[in-house]
């Protein structure tokens, strides 16, 4: 059965990889995985990714730029948290799992926990951003339970800053 939110751990080694092999000061760093960080622990954002989907049920395929994912980054421990929400199909109404795209992943997680460290600048977004379909916000578990910020129409690259208290 296809889970509502999946948990980011899985693409952790992806990070790794990216940032051992970084040249930039800004990716100059090394960051562990946490499961267990909140929002009373950590700084948390959320960003939307690409990803491919494929619904076991009815085989309905599509794709989606605007994957939620939610971001925590714990300066104190030096380490981070993704989850990733799922989306219903639109033919059969059943949760799917994204096969997300790995340099958009590594790409938009490292540059959050980059700016979070105070390594970069905010930035502009991507003006050749690729386009997508419109964000179906019936059918995204992150519009559903309040954390997707395109649920607001606010654009893909925004942020949710929230600080620990």
């Amino acid at each position: 059965m296809p889970r509502e939110v999946i948990d980011g751990r899985y693409l952790h080694e992806h990070i790794e990889g990216f940032l051992n092999q970084a040249t930039e000061d800004a990716y100059a760093f090394m960051v562990d995985y946490n499961g267990r960080l909140t929002n009373s622990t950590a700084r948390t954002g959320e960003r939307s990714m690409f990803g491919d989907f494929r619904c076991t049920l009815c085989s309905h395929r599509w794709k989606s730029g605007m994957v939620c994912t939610q971001l925590w980054y714990s300066k104190a421990a030096d380490t981070y948290r993704t989850q990733i929400h799922a989306q219903k199909c639109r033919r059969c109404n059943h949760y799917v799992e994204p096969d997300m795209d790995v340099d958009n992943y590594v790409q938009k997680v490292t540059k959050a926990i980059s700016l979070w460290k105070g390594l970069r600048l905010r930035e502009d977004p991507d003006e050749d951003q690729k386009q997508t379909p419109p964000h179906d916000t019936e059918r995204c578990h992150g519009c559903l339970v309040g954390i997707c910020r395109r649920k607001d129409g606010l654009p893909a690259h925004s942020i949710q800053y929230r600080r620990r208290r």
